[in-house]
């Protein structure tokens, strides 16, 4: 039985989310630095997604259907589509700002 795996789509769609957070930053803020808080949103939000599935899958679904490759092939597709809806909705919130500019020294 043929198993899905979400782990060679994630460089794709992170490429995909490239242009939409160029689309969505603030004029001041840097293009790099704009996709880095994107990413590093969309770790911490999956993460913390992938952590409460699991442990709700361990303590909810039956040992029967956690032992097929395809549920935790789906469950983790579905995670990755939660986190990056998340963090296309934060990430209209926070790369939007302007950036803090320092004080020059004395």
């Amino acid at each position: 039985m043929p198993t899905f795996s979400i782990l060679p789509f994630l460089p794709l769609l992170l490429l995909l989310a490239w242009p939409y957070v160029q689309k969505v930053k603030h004029e001041d803020t840097k293009p790099l630095a704009a996709f880095l808080v994107f990413t590093s949103i969309l770790i911490l939000i999956t993460s913390a997604i992938y952590y409460v599935a699991l442990w709700v899958t361990i303590w909810m679904a039956p040992a029967e259907a956690q032992q097929v490759p395809a549920f935790g092939g789906w469950l983790l597709a579905l995670i990755s589509l939660m986190g990056f809806l998340f963090a296309f909705w934060i990430a209209d919130r926070i790369v939007r700002r302007r950036p803090r500019h320092r004080r020059p020294p004395n």
